[in-house]
């Protein structure tokens, strides 16, 4: 109760103050300069011998590598260096992985491939056209290998092995369980249960990776730029790769990335890659990912196969899950089983059933590898809570919005502890969900659906869910699946200086892609110091030699608003604190006495003797016989901000692994043409609970960018592959993206709640709003096709798969078998089953 109240305290402060950013949408700081082409990437970066690096890739899906020839690509009068697999495993250490999977990768493929699109080889040459034109120099001979694509065949005895030293293709296995659940299910009135898929899928951010390395051989130290989001992680892998002690490896992130989502919280290859080849040549190495080499071989959100058992009793209430998660992993596993243990941070999404089973599995095959993208899992949960929501509701013959109402966490409930070890920390989820009910006009448009429906051949629908956000990683959570060496917690660094002028510098260990994070820091500090934000100065790049940071510096895990925020608060706070000695020591008073308005220190006693930020910075600077005695000279200070909340792993799942949780309630409106199978969303509404905001605008941003990315995911993209690993889809020709045209109206609002456990009361916004969207779509769809009975158990929502259920919905009704009622194929769906 006491840090409770501190906090609350805290926040009432700030609200006080005469001169007030936080809460406000204030214009971002980035927008000038992003808006006319002065942002500073990575490939801005130019060094004087600038050499390019191009990757030779894999054609192959699965094959062993028999030789690998660079005499020709050597040969040619602009090609410096060319690396293959055999320099690699001479010259450095495995890159991963990161979760401790029981295989080890380099940077390049070592005796196999196990997707298309793996690097095999690569050149440094003086321009990028050498560099491209010698791969095809470079003469490899494969020994092609059968292929597995489908996670279930590949659980099979008898399925190719990816792993011959694993003599498995299940490369990770868990089961958790929480409460009791066999006596739930024996008492339980209603029994069901289902199957539901989601699919591979991608974000594509402007900006792809980038990697420039120069190993100085004067200096002996490796200067690399990139633009990964876990700058702390890769810095502490690429030492340990390159066999380069800390000191000799300076890793820096510019100002400017062109987002992220995830995707780029890995890298380490191609890091390393660039490093190797400048530390053979001498010179500086730039690497560009294309976007064909984005699309094919930098990764995709994992596919999923979900079986559900759900128990419940006769008044609706959810008492027991049993769910059993195949998490397809590709064939690089950087992160296997990130996306199973992802998934327990919210695994009874904001529903209260406590009795709950989960068995995990990660499953390799031939497929790029899967990684992070918007939410580590936490959307396959999500989809599997909500479609169960659902599946409850039409057994019971209940409305969908009913159902949830029966289940839902009570706001007299919060904090909550979940049955996973998850606290979460406040909300209102049934005001939530009232008040997107009431802005998507969800009762009226249930009459008028149904005197429309059908006409034109067209069908509208509207899906309700609900969503939880888990924020601020606590490390701790991958080791609920013993899935990596001890790693616990996280922190953030800042540093905050006050100048002799009197103006504000402030760096973090985390670099923004794209989320306004100057703003938001500036308008924190210019709110605890009550300056101008225009006298405030954010450092946006990252550096190892200079900045504030810690191995889980970064930008990911939707942790800025709590640990970034909360490391900039007690750094600046420890700067006051020493102004305010210096202005009491001046104006003749106590410390306590004096107070800051308007950039002014004076004691409300005595208002006319004023000094300013400036004066007090002088007398720190320059007048340095003024200074209280024992009190150093400057005005700055460091802080590594952590949660003193976060816990270890009990072992047998449950550790508090997020530690903030945001809320939020969506709907959505659809509209299916039943001859074309096209669905179009109308409309979309969220009502958001982020706790306080430090910048509505941003955050409106934030929730409107997650919903069309999704909504895209729902139903347009795709990673199609062909049965010999072949990747359909690597160029947007084929990988579809909304335009203008196809993007629809979103209405947001926010009803926040105050985290209990953040300086500010902040959750997490990153990406939350991206969380329900599947599910919301997919209920909206189902409900458009009621009139025909079809059920939405998979993603995406293409026009071929709305057309074929509506046609086997119609045979169906005829008396027409469907294609897997035939009984080999029904009888191999349930040998995969028990797989």
């Amino acid at each position: 109760m006491v840090r409770v109240w501190r906090i609350v305290e805290t926040m009432a402060t700030i609200l006080k103050s005469k001169k007030r950013n936080v809460g406000k949408s204030v214009v971002r700081i980035e927008d000038r300069r992003l808006t006319t082409g002065r942002g500073s990437f990575v490939d801005d970066v130019k060094r004087q011998g600038t050499t390019y690096c191009a990757i030779l890739r894999s054609p192959y899906a699965h094959a062993r590598i028999l030789k690998v020839d660079a005499t020709a690509a050597l040969a040619h009068p602009n090609v410096l260096a060319v690396i293959t697999g055999e320099d690699v495993r001479r010259l450095s250490e495995p890159v991963s992985p990161y979760l401790g999977a029981p295989v080890l990768h380099y940077c390049l493929g070592v005796d196999k491939v196990r997707f298309v699109g793996e690097p095999v080889a690569a050149v440094a040459a003086t321009d990028r056209y050498s560099a491209v034109d010698a791969l095809e120099l470079i003469d490899v001979e494969y020994e092609p290998l059968p292929t597995v694509l489908n996670p279930l065949e590949a659980m099979e005895e008898t399925s190719p092995k990816l792993f011959e030293e694993l003599g498995t293709n299940v490369v990770w296995h868990k089961r958790f369980e929480f409460g009791n659940v066999d006596d739930a299910f024996e008492r339980a009135d209603i029994k069901f249960s289902h199957e539901l898929k989601l699919h591979r899928y991608t974000s594509t951010p402007l900006e792809t990776f980038v990697s420039t390395s120069w190993f100085n051989t004067g200096t002996r130290i490796l200067d690399v730029w990139s633009n990964t989001q876990q700058a702390g992680i890769m810095f502490k892998y690429l030492c340990r790769a390159l066999r380069l002690p800390g000191h000799r490896v300076r890793m820096r992130v510019p100002a400017d990335v062109g987002g992220g989502f995830g995707l780029k919280c890995g890298g380490l290859p191609y890091i390393t890659i660039t490093s190797l080849l400048s530390m053979k040549t001498g010179r500086p190495v730039t690497w560009v990912e294309t976007r064909s080499e984005h699309l094919t071989a930098q990764g995709h959100s994992a596919a999923g196969v979900f079986y559900i058992e759900a128990a419940a009793t006769r008044e609706g209430e959810l008492i027991g899950l049993k769910i059993k998660d195949v998490e397809e992993e590709g064939g690089y596993l950087t992160w296997a089983s990130i996306h199973n243990v992802g998934k327990l941070a919210g695994i009874n999404g904001n529903y209260r059933v406590k009795n709950i089973v989960y068995d995990g599995y990660a499953v390799a095959t031939n497929k790029a590898p899967a990684v992070p993208n918007r939410g580590i899992g936490k959307k396959g949960m999500n989809f599997i809570i909500e479609r169960t929501m659902d599946r409850l509701a039409d057994e019971l013959s209940l409305s969908r919005v009913e159902i949830r109402r029966r289940n839902l966490i009570s706001k007299s409930s919060f904090p909550y502890e979940t049955p996973s070890g998850q606290v979460y920390d406040n909300s209102d989820y049934e005001r939530l969900l009232d008040r997107v009910l009431e802005i998507s006009d969800f009762a009226s448009f249930r009459e008028s659906a149904l005197r429309k429906a059908g006409k034109e051949g067209r069908y509208l629908g509207m899906g309700v869910t609900l969503g939880i956000e888990p924020g601020t990683v606590n490390f701790s959570y991958h080791s609920t699946g013993d899935a990596m060496p001890l790693r616990s917690g996280a922190a953030e660094g800042a540093r905050v200086k006050v100048e002799s002028t009197g103006k504000v510098t402030v760096m973090v260990g985390s670099v923004s892609n794209g989320q306004g994070h100057e703003t938001a820091i500036a308008q924190v500090v210019s709110d605890e110091l009550q300056v101008d934000m225009s006298d405030v100065t954010v450092i946006g790049e990252f550096d190892t030699f200079t900045s504030p940071w810690t191995v889980s510096s970064g930008v990911y895990g939707n942790k800025f608003s709590a640990l970034d925020i909360g490391a900039v608060i007690m750094a600046t706070r420890k700067v006051k604190e020493k102004m305010l000695l210096i202005a009491a020591s001046k104006l003749r008073t106590k410390s306590e006495n004096i107070v800051i308005e308007d950039g002014n220190f004076f004691a409300p006693s005595a208002p006319d003797a004023k000094m300013t930020i400036g004066d007090v910075a002088d007398i720190a600077y320059n007048n340095l016989l003024f200074l209280p005695h024992g009190l150093e000279p400057g005005l700055e200070a460091v802080h590594y901000y952590s949660f003193p909340e976060a816990d270890i792993s009990s072992g047998k799942g449950k550790v508090r692994s997020f530690l903030t949780f945001a809320s939020s309630a969506h709907a959505a409106l659809v509209e299916v043409d039943a001859e074309t199978g096209k669905v179009t969303v109308v409309k979309y509404f969220v009502v958001d609970d982020s706790g306080n905001i430090i910048n509505p605008m941003i955050v409106e941003g934030q929730i409107h960018g997650n919903v069309a990315a999704e909504a895209s995911a729902a139903i347009l993209e795709e990673m199609v592959y062909d049965d010999g690993g072949q990747l359909l889809s690597s160029t947007f020709v084929d990988y579809l993206k909304p335009t203008v045209k196809e993007m629809f109206d979103i209405q947001s609002e926010f009803i926040p709640t105050p985290s209990p456990f953040t300086i500010l009361g902040t959750k997490s916004v990153g990406d939350g709003p991206a969380i329900p969207v599947l599910a919301t779509i997919a209920s909206a769809v189902e409900d458009a096709l009621s009139p025909f009975g079809v059920k939405i158990d998979s993603m995406p929502l293409t026009p071929e798969k709305i057309r074929n259920a509506i046609l086997g919905a119609k045979r169906n009704v005829a008396g027409i078998p469907r294609e897997d009622s035939e009984p080999d194929v029904a009888a191999r769906r349930a040998d995969l089953k028990q797989t």
